[in-house]
């Protein structure tokens, strides 16, 4: 039997110590599938959470042993049948989500995740084709950050030029993506970040920078009128100061929290906003097409942080910097 080495824990923990690398049977795709050779899987913060055990309170269950990861890229090794395609060789990248489950002990590769892996089995309907100048490093990072701002920004807050738009937590990776659409949209985008952070999210070009370790957002001059706010920093409370607010939001304007889960998942549930909820991305291929042709295009910037190597060290050290959200840019393991 063919193996391969893949990252597991076998249960959740506040311990990164117990990450560690096996060895496991090489999968083998089925139906409609494809087996991909991983070259760069991409940290978020969810797989911390799951680690963690947070999402629990979410009703994400788990089966263990878990291999985390949704972000990769890499090229295509084997073809399953029915799928016409791709090629054996081919260089591609996706987002390894929905709507399969994380708990399908009976069948793992109909299960989500697991891209912290050598190789990978992952439904064709999900896989995009890598351009060959765009790096593997980039097509990883783009995947479930790009299509969750994609989302937020197009889908949910119908941003367009003239367009007022607020991004709280512009700093993180999603942030940084949704200013960059926005503006690309013609829209006027404030955001906030640390001081530490200003001349970081100041390359990707927001109209207003607010430090919200010195500031309070929502008492400066120029936060009023917005028809679109994105919540990336998950402060209690920021749904009511909105509302309560002097002329803060125009009438109709949509809310989108990727962090509070608090706030519910009833978009009609926080009059005066026409749209307010927790949301949580869906994976769509149509979307990662579309960043990426930005991204080869030259009209967005992905930034990458750091890379660590596929070792137990090297991904424990991982889980720390997604620990000490101090991280400026994307975090990447390379399996190449």
């Amino acid at each position: 039997m063919a193996t391969m080495h893949a990252v597991q824990y076998r249960a959740y923990s506040a311990d990164l110590e117990n990450l560690e690398i096996v060895t496991v049977p090489k999968p083998v795709p089925g139906e409609g599938q494809v087996l991909v050779k991983i070259f760069v899987a991409a940290g978020n913060q969810i797989d911390l959470y799951l680690y963690y055990g947070i999402m629990r309170s979410n009703r994400w269950r788990m089966y263990f042993p878990f291999t985390p990861g949704y972000d990769f890229s890499g090229v295509v090794d084997a073809l399953g049948p029915g799928v016409s395609k791709f090629d054996i060789g081919e260089e591609v990248f996706g987002v390894h989500w929905g709507p399969s489950r994380h708990d399908n002990p009976k069948d793992p590769n109909a299960s989500i995740a697991g891209c912290f892996a050598e190789y990978l089995v992952v439904h064709a309907s999900m896989l995009s084709i890598k351009p060959r100048r765009v790096p593997f490093g980039y097509a990883a990072a783009l995947g479930t950050a790009g299509t969750a701002a994609h989302q937020c920004i197009h889908d949910i807050g119908l941003v367009g030029k003239g367009s007022r738009c607020l991004i709280l937590g512009g700093s993180t990776m999603v942030g940084l993506l949704a200013i960059q659409l926005a503006k690309l949209a013609g829209a006027w985008v404030a955001t906030t970040c640390s001081t530490r952070s200003h001349d970081f999210v100041s390359q990707f070009s927001p109209d207003l920078i607010i430090h919200y370790d010195t500031d309070k957002w929502f008492l400066h001059p120029e936060i009023h009128g917005l028809d679109f706010i994105l919540d990336m920093a998950g402060v209690p409370n920021t749904l009511e100061k909105l509302k309560e607010g002097d002329n803060l939001i125009n009438v109709g304007a949509a809310f989108v929290s990727l962090v509070n889960p608090d706030i519910g998942s009833n978009p009609k549930a926080h009059p005066p906003f026409s749209y307010a909820r927790f949301y949580c991305f869906q994976q769509s291929t149509k979307i990662q097409d579309t960043m990426m042709q930005l991204l080869e295009e030259e009209k967005l910037v992905v930034p990458i942080c750091d890379h660590f190597p596929f070792s137990r060290r090297g991904v424990i050290h991982l889980f720390e910097a997604l620990q000490g959200r101090q991280a400026q840019g994307k975090l990447l393991l390379r399996l190449d």
